[in-house]
């Protein structure tokens, strides 16, 4: 599975289709940016995409971060922090990443500490997502050219023993090995979602509007198609009846994610499109799909609908 052409093609579906206003706000005038995330107080990471690479601040304090993204390009993209493994070094990593097509190309960073990754559609500046930065050099990624040597971050200090006001969060979802956990019951509206990867493996999240009564099942058909094969009556096609609202990406084990989510009321599916170290099989196909139900103000919640994962749970 294609992990980052999808993600991409993912990111340039809503940049045509608009649907990206859904779940991302300009910070200038997203009350859920002003008020849950950037009123926090943390030190903003601000990241500028242009033309020629990432322009960021050369170092920033340890802990709690607001990675925020301005992108000046044309093209869509995910900025990720990365810390690499002691021993490896950022030339040969990106040097056996350059050339490389979908999720291969990440094959060499998998032993780095990914802290989250946030996307950024053409012309955006985003709302910002909080991710928690550890002592000593770091690594900021432009997920579509990860062949490329990217500019060196030093998280300087150390982790405060208080990180803060935590963001006030109305949505928690848990990633294992492999499943997502998500509450009961989740209302309509602009608030902070937190997503903690609990498992040992890197996953990430993308989430798609889908009709009233759809299944995983009917999920997994969609998505594990072949490639050029025709779909069948009344089967999901993405961009038709599955339509890309948001995600974020990439987390390794023990990272979590706090940033601001508006969304309305329906059917959606969240997924993710890494791999499984072990066997390389699509994690989806592993138990990482789960369509839940976005309710009105006084409405009843529907709980998720998940397959039991294949692996333990973390």
């Amino acid at each position: 599975m294609r992990h980052l052409t999808v993600v991409l093609a993912m990111l340039a579906l809503l940049a045509a289709s608009g649907s990206g206003t859904l779940a991302r706000q300009n910070p200038a005038t997203s009350p859920a940016a002003e008020g849950a995330l950037a009123d926090l107080g943390y030190p903003e990471l601000r990241v500028r995409v242009t033309s020629d690479g990432l322009e960021l601040p050369g170092e920033i304090p340890a802990g709690r971060v607001l990675l925020t993204v301005e992108n000046t390009r044309d093209v869509a993209t995910v900025v990720a922090p990365i810390r690499l493994a002691d021993g490896d070094s950022i030339e040969d990593v990106a040097a056996a990443a350059r050339g490389v097509e979908g999720n291969d190309a990440l094959v060499p960073y998998r032993n780095a500490v990914w802290a989250g990754g946030e996307p950024a559609l053409p012309g955006e500046t985003t709302s910002g997502m909080v991710v928690t930065l550890t002592p000593g050099p770091w690594y900021v990624l432009d997920l579509s050219d990860l062949g490329a040597i990217p500019p060196t971050l030093t998280v300087t200090g150390d982790i405060p023993s208080d990180p803060g006001e935590v963001p006030n969060t109305a949505v928690s979802v848990e990633m294992t090995d492999f499943q997502f956990i998500l509450p009961d019951r989740i209302e309509a509206g602009t608030h902070v979602w937190r997503f903690a990867n609990t498992g040992e493996q890197l996953h990430d999240i993308h989430v798609l509007k889908v009709p009233d009564g759809t299944e995983p099942d009917d999920v997994l058909r969609a998505l594990t198609r072949p490639e050029g094969a025709e779909p069948q009556p009344g089967e999901l096609v993405v961009n038709e009846t599955m339509i890309p609202m948001f995600g974020f990406g990439i987390m390794s084990g023990g990272q979590t994610i706090w940033t601001d989510v508006s969304i309305e009321p329906g059917t959606y599916v969240i997924v993710t499109w890494m791999d499984d170290e072990v066997t390389g099989a699509p994690q989806l196909t592993l138990g990482m799909v789960s369509v839940f139900t976005v309710v009105g103000p006084g409405e009843d919640g529907v709980p998720p609908a998940s397959p039991e994962p294949a692996g333990p749970r973390a």
